[in-house]
């Protein structure tokens, strides 16, 4: 939990710093923006979700509006992708048959946004935007191997639903009047904790015995761009 707080203060920080600090411009973005971006996710808790799966990608899309000054809100969507650690789930013996079967479980989260944000201009060519989003995130666990062991009883739901929020700060290089090309930080946290049943994985002592006292969560870093539709104002 004392991590998870320190990324927020993080965010928080970054939010208190492009308010005061002195050297804006008046400058306004468009109307109307596209705003996409896609990276690699970072498990950051749970112990045991970090433990059991790697990032692979991400990518999302938002439609926004300008509200006022340089603040907006925009609808959109981002898909997650995470797949069992290689390190140390490679090979599964079926007991039952002996056969060997490879692990390729994998862990998908599609996320439906509400997105708010804040473009912070330092200049004609660069801005800052700060970025809260929640909304409703539907998540499933996919190519599970159906252990029946007793550590994986009574069996769980592969299915999920439910809220999220996100911090995000983006870097923006403005090449063209009605283009700018980023790179990002964000922090996804899920409100719901992994449960390693769900997967069909807890017959793992070494998982078992990680902790497993916050939501499922990552970090992501990566690269995006903001198409701008109506640059009357800027």
């Amino acid at each position: 939990m004392k991590k998870n707080r320190l990324i927020l203060y993080f965010f928080l920080f970054s939010y208190l710093f492009c308010f005061a600090q002195s050297n804006k411009i008046d400058k306004k973005n468009a109307a109307f923006t596209i705003r996409g971006s896609g990276g690699v996710p970072a498990s950051f808790s749970s112990n045991m979700f970090k433990f059991g799966f790697k990032g692979v990608y991400e990518f999302d899309l938002t439609a926004n509006y300008k509200l006022f000054d340089n603040f907006h809100i925009g609808l959109g969507y981002r898909q997650t992708l995470f797949k069992n650690n290689p390190d140390y789930f490679t090979y599964y013996k079926d007991p039952r048959t002996t056969f060997t079967i490879p692990y390729d479980t994998r862990f998908f989260v599609q996320s439906f946004i509400l997105n708010l944000g804040y473009d912070h201009f330092f200049s004609d060519k660069f801005y800052i935007t700060y970025n809260l989003q929640s909304g409703i995130a539907k998540s499933q666990f996919l190519k599970v191997i159906q252990d029946t062991s007793f550590y994986n009883r009574p069996y769980q739901s592969s299915d999920y639903q439910a809220p999220f929020v996100k911090a995000q700060s983006t870097f923006n290089f403005i090449v063209d009047p009605k283009l700018s090309f980023n790179f990002y930080f964000g922090y996804q946290s899920l409100l719901f904790n992994y449960d390693p049943r769900s997967s069909r994985m807890n017959q793992y002592e070494e998982l078992r015995n990680k902790s497993n006292k916050q939501g499922i969560a990552w970090l992501s870093f990566g690269f995006g761009f903001n198409v701008l539709l109506d640059n009357k104002n800027k």
